[in-house]
């Protein structure tokens, strides 16, 4: 089943066309991407609220999720097994808060 455009975002990666959206949670934040052409395979990748400091959860200083982060997390997943444009288990990647090079809101307070 796809994601509904209008609650989801559209990106191009190495010339394929993906959707995505995002869940925040108290301190976590999961990013779900599929692709837009094929009903296939889906991607699922959580990141931490604490990137941006101890105290961040998602009303203060939230994890800010970025085209950048989503292409970044599209490429890691295609190196790791995700096939887009096959039926099959969806990839759970896990936390990949310490995998993916992220960028902290600048506004935070790192502590």
């Amino acid at each position: 089943m796809a994601f509904p455009k209008n609650k989801s975002r559209r990106i191009v990666v190495n010339d394929h066309s993906y959707r995505w959206m995002v869940k925040t949670y108290d301190k976590t934040v999961r990013l779900s991407v599929m692709s837009e052409t094929y009903n296939g395979q889906k991607l699922f990748a959580i990141f931490q609220q604490s990137i941006n400091g101890p105290k961040a959860d998602k009303y203060a200083f939230p994890f800010i999720v970025t085209s950048q982060l989503v292409k970044d997390t599209i490429l890691y997943a295609l190196k790791n097994g995700y096939t887009p444009e096959s039926k099959g288990e969806n990839l759970e990647l896990g936390d990949l808060t310490e995998v993916i090079e992220i960028t902290p809101n600048k506004h935070a307070e790192l502590e």
